[in-house]
Parts: structure tokens; sequence; C-alpha cells
């Protein structure tokens, strides 16, 4: 039942990151949404999205840790100090847990579009 999602949300995952280094992170939206058109069932859309987005996502923070891990943390640190004080951990789950619902929301969003522009054809005979 699982494994028919690991393939597509690892290309989302990997789509996310691609989309996140080479535009932007507001740009990572798009690859739940290619992946919501994909799938063409909203939860199976919104599940693909949400794994991807949400290990894409997780990955550039871990990336940003292992590679700049001081300026990373200061990072954390000064965000949390914006939202009063808030743990560095809460802010970090936060940045994830906002990729996820982005793509949860994309991947309904793509299967939406899916059926609007390529409805099922149902044969009656």
């Amino acid at each position: 039942m699982m494994r028919k999602y690991v393939a597509p949300i690892f290309v989302t995952a990997t789509g996310a990151v691609v989309l996140h280094l080479t535009l932007g992170w507001m740009w990572t939206l798009i690859g739940a949404v290619i992946a919501g058109v994909w799938s063409g069932r909203s939860l199976q859309g919104g599940v693909i999205g949400l794994g991807g987005l949400g290990i894409g996502w997780g990955l550039l923070l871990l990336h940003s840790f292992v590679v700049a891990g001081g300026a990373t943390a200061v990072l954390v640190r000064t965000l949390g100090q914006f939202m009063g004080n808030t743990p560095g951990e809460i802010v970090v789950g936060a940045m994830v847990i906002i990729g996820v619902i982005l793509g949860g929301l994309g991947g309904l969003l793509g299967a939406q579009i899916r059926h609007a522009f390529w409805p099922r054809t149902i044969n009656v005979e």
C-alpha cells in the first residue's frame, strides 16, 4: 500500500529541493502541484505533496545546519526571539510544518487541476 507512494514522494522531494535552490522557496509549491496532477486523486496527491515537501524542506534545513551550523543556529535563535522567545527546536519544527502544509495543499490543488482540465470519461453502453 505505502510502496506506491515512495517513488512519487522521492521525485517530489527532489523537485522541491531543486526548485528551492534554483528559484527560491516559494517555487517549491510547484513541485507539489505537479505531484498532484501526476497522481490524479485528491487524497493521493495531498499525501505525495505533503511527504515530498516535508522531506524536501527537512533536507534543506539539515543541509543548512551541516554547511553553516553556526549561522543557521543564530538565525533560528533570532527567529525564535521574534516569535516571543520560542525555543529553536520549535522554530525548526514550524518551518518543516509550513512545508508540509504547503505540500499537502499543493498536492490537493494539483489533483483538482487535473480533474478540471482532464476529466475522466465514463463509457456508458
